[in-house]
């Protein structure tokens, strides 16, 4: 598996104030706004100056930690194949998040735990799918709600 970084996730305790800094004072530019539900979680796309999606601010209740709390994130990796990844992974003896992989949209995602339990998000797309989301905010059920469960126990 070749993986390229994607993006990273933060956890933020106010989604307002957290877009108004990453993009009045550090010049990123709102790309998309995600809402799901069950669990009540939102996820805003920022891209840096390179016009590319990067950083992903995501707010709710039911996250690893409580929405604010510093130190958690979220690496997401780009492969060719995710689910040939996930099977990668659980050969080489490591945990998955959730199993199987999912596939949304012409996304497929699949979560990794690492040695000290942080998430890696790998995931293969067609490259479009972000494009292809609505304008403004989308609110959509969440995918993998049980994703939320396991990482709070």
């Amino acid at each position: 598996m070749q993986a390229r970084y994607a993006q990273s996730k933060i956890v933020v305790s106010d989604i307002e104030k957290s877009v108004a800094f990453y993009t009045t004072v550090l010049g990123f530019t709102e790309v998309h706004r995600i809402e799901f539900t069950g669990p009540d979680v939102i996820e805003v796309v920022l891209a840096g100056a390179d016009g590319k999606p990067s950083l992903v601010l995501i707010a709710g209740d039911a996250l690893p930690v409580h929405s604010g709390q510093a130190s958690w994130t979220n690496v997401v990796l780009n492969v060719d194949d995710a689910a040939a990844a996930a099977e990668e992974l659980k050969a080489a003896g490591h945990e998955l998040a959730f199993e199987p992989p999912l596939s949304v949209g012409g996304v497929t995602i699949t979560i990794a735990v690492d040695p000290d339990g942080y998430l890696v998000e790998i995931i293969s797309s067609t490259g479009e799918v972000l494009e292809s989301l609505p304008e403004g905010t989308a609110k959509i059920p969440h995918p993998i709600p049980e994703i939320h469960e396991r990482v709070l126990r």
